[in-house]
């Protein structure tokens, strides 16, 4: 219903979403496009998965915008690090290479292997940092 592809090896389901490069997937929701070789979108809508080997597991309005990076539910959130991952929450950001949120709200992992345990408004700048601190 109203999908589009345009390359060789996907699967699409659901209703107006587009699989744009080769083997991508997307298996349910809506408005949501996979553009990135091997990438996949769960449900959920408007998401956006645009480089190799990228992951969405459902919510509204993520995206994945680094190859291996993967954002897991919440909504409007950016995985553009290098392997970068969210687990849910709002409006995070997992911009460093390995870096991870896990949940709250406008969190930003932005340096290497930075991590972020939930929380509001928290910037982790420096490499391997993990907020709160760990004891």
């Amino acid at each position: 219903p109203e999908h589009a592809y345009s390359s060789y090896g996907g699967l699409v389901a659901g209703w107006r979403n587009q699989i744009l490069a080769r083997n991508a997937t997307i298996a349910g929701g809506s408005d949501s496009i996979a553009s990135g070789p091997s990438s996949t979108i769960v449900g959920g809508q408007y998401h956006n998965a645009t480089r190799i080997l990228t992951t969405i597991l459902g919510g509204v309005g993520n995206r994945a915008t680094q190859t291996y990076a993967t954002v897991a539910g919440g909504e409007g959130n950016l995985a553009s690090g290098y392997k970068g991952h969210i687990t849910g929450g709002s409006r995070n950001i997992a911009a460093g290479e390995y870096s991870v949120v896990s949940g709250g709200v406008q969190n930003q992992a932005v340096a290497k292997g930075s991590v972020i345990l939930g929380g509001v408004g928290q910037v982790a700048t420096s490499e391997n940092q993990t907020i709160p601190q760990l004891p």
